[in-house]
């Protein structure tokens, strides 16, 4: 998608983590403005641009980013957001030190302001009923063992917008999630995100979710 407003910040947000042995795969999903140009300017190695040759639903497009990565662990930055300096570090710390598969962390609103995701202590362990009712979730503060999609076959399924939700959803029923409570990263709100932009399709796609999921949601939740 066209990101070439964010990418900069982006990209030097991983940059300037303070844990160093990472790559990055950068997946070209058929933009039209300078994203491309902008990651190639880097002139990084470790940056490995990958260019999709016919244009993929967000859910399908991750997949195939997920196809190109050699590491342990996989997280995951939209072109709109940043990560905090610490944040690999911090997470790695924690999934070695719990031997879980999953961590996530508070984040930074920014629109006019910059404020905190969430005041309250956020939740961990089995979220499945959370995720349901009020995702916690930002997606750019997760991390993944890598062992989730290259051992036991996790995939996102074929959605534009809720790809991050379903595969939560899914994942919370097998697996506990871990999180830090510093807010690590920064999610950009603002009016070119594509669940704005393409509102109708969210609640289509919500909507073919809660049927196709109807007999293991809680009728109080599917409300």
């Amino acid at each position: 998608l066209n990101g070439q407003e964010f990418l900069g910040e982006a990209i030097d947000s991983v940059l300037d983590q303070t844990h160093k042995n990472w790559e990055l795969i950068f997946l070209d999903n058929c933009s039209t403005d300078k994203s491309v140009e902008i990651a190639e300017s880097y002139k990084n190695d470790k940056i490995k641009i990958f260019k999709s040759d016919k244009y993929l639903v967000c859910g399908e497009a991750r997949n195939l980013a997920i196809s190109k990565v050699t590491g342990k662990y996989i997280a995951f930055l939209d072109s709109d957001d940043i990560w905090e300096k610490t944040k690999l570090e911090m997470q790695i710390n924690l999934i070695e030190k719990t031997k879980g598969k999953i961590v996530y962390c508070n984040s930074f609103i920014k629109n006019k302001k910059l404020k905190p995701l969430s005041k309250k202590k956020l939740p961990e362990g089995k979220l499945t009923k959370r995720i349901i009712n009020d995702n916690p979730i930002i997606f750019s503060s997760v991390m993944f063992n890598s062992e989730i999609f290259f051992k036991e076959n996790y995939r996102f399924n074929k959605y534009e917008i809720i790809e991050d939700l379903d595969l939560f959803f899914r994942l919370s029923k097998n697996y506990s999630f871990f999180v830090i409570q510093n807010p690590l990263v920064i999610y950009r709100d603002h009016q070119n995100m594509i669940s704005k932009k393409k509102f109708e399709l969210h609640i289509d796609e919500l909507s073919k979710w809660a049927d196709e999921f109807k007999d293991e949601i809680d009728k109080d939740d599917l409300n």
